[in-house]
């Protein structure tokens, strides 16, 4: 008997294993075909700045998104309602300045997908083509042209030594430490290994050391980078001992404010618009918001227009019984990009 129930345990487990074997097995079959049917069509990503791609003139960039669910598909990609490409990975030389929208899609058994993509091809400004020893700056004193020339940009300069100038200056100093003499020629930002940037000091008349194309020539700026000096910096955070006072005043709740103003013109010297930009600002209700901008910061300049001329005006709220304004009319400028 003992045999028999053995024999009869041994049968009866097998065929669980038998049937529970066969049932996966339909399962995973069942499952596969299902999977297949649900496939999805095809998704595009490309991981694009906030701004748009952007490429110099002259210069070539590849754009190559990424697809998933990418089984035997087609690319195609527009520009100005015109196919221009069926590969995957588009390449594009800046030839032209301006903006431009392309259009991607990608397709499949399974569907489709698109995506628009912007680049602008523009001409950047940023001084780095000029010579300077590490931790150095320059007025020009020594030269006859009396302004820096980039890219056919002028920036004009009326030095009378290397430590004395109206206009702008070039540099590649920056500091924002509180515990050393502020440097006048130092950017009040993150130090940047072999980046200068001219540093604009305000004469009596802004209009006079404007930056300017040439004679007759238009162009639309898309935008500048600037901040503060470490001078300016430091000055509106602690005042001084001879009487200028720091920003806040000894409450912080003085409304204190110091701002940036580009004021566009076009060759017939007729203004074309403004754009302000604080680079310190202590008017809110909660003085915890009060800040002093102590970093690189983008100020669009689109709205001003096609321009031959660029006006740099510094205003500050505080100011001697006779209007004066004790801020040094100081800022830094960097990354002048050139839309059209």
């Amino acid at each position: 008997m003992r045999k028999y129930k053995e024999n009869s345990i041994y049968f009866k487990s097998h065929l669980l294993l038998i049937i529970v074997s066969v049932t996966f097995s339909i399962l995973i079959s069942t499952g596969c075909k299902d999977e297949e049917k649900k496939i999805p069509p095809p998704e595009v990503f490309l991981k694009v700045p906030e701004a748009g791609f952007e490429i110099e003139s002259g210069d070539t960039i590849y754009i190559e998104p990424r697809i998933t669910y990418d089984y035997g598909s087609s690319y195609r990609w527009y520009h100005n309602n015109s196919m221009i490409s069926r590969d995957k990975t588009l390449k594009i030389t800046g030839d032209k300045l301006g903006r431009n929208e392309y259009l991607f899609i990608v397709d499949n058994s399974q569907g489709s997908d698109s995506l628009l993509v912007d680049v602008a091809t523009i001409i950047l400004i940023d001084f780095n083509e000029f010579e300077l020893e590490d931790e150095s700056h320059y007025t020009g004193y020594d030269s006859d042209k009396n302004r820096f020339i980039s890219n056919g940009v002028n920036f004009p300069v009326n030095p009378s030594s290397n430590d004395e100038w109206t206009g702008f200056a070039l540099s590649n100093k920056y500091s924002r430490s509180v515990t050393s003499t502020p440097d006048l020629f130092s950017a009040y930002t993150p130090a940047s290994a072999d980046d200068n940037f001219m540093l604009y000091y305000q004469p009596p008349s802004a209009y006079a050391a404007s930056l300017s194309f040439e004679e007759g020539i238009e162009h639309l700026i898309e935008s500048f980078s600037i901040a503060n000096s470490t001078f300016n910096a430091i000055l509106m955070q602690f005042g001084t001992e001879n009487g200028i006072p720091r920003f806040g005043g000894e409450s912080n709740n003085k409304p204190d404010w110091f701002k940036v103003v580009f004021e566009g013109y076009d060759k017939e010297g007729k203004k074309t618009g403004e754009k302000e930009f604080y680079l310190a600002d202590y008017r809110f209700d909660n003085n915890m918001r009060n800040y002093i901008v102590n970093n690189w910061s983008t100020i669009k300049t689109e709205e001003l227009g096609k321009v031959n001329r660029v006006a740099i005006s510094l205003y500050s709220s505080l100011t001697d019984s006779e209007g004066v304004m004790l801020t040094p009319p100081f800022v830094c400028i960097n990354n002048m990009k050139i839309l059209e």
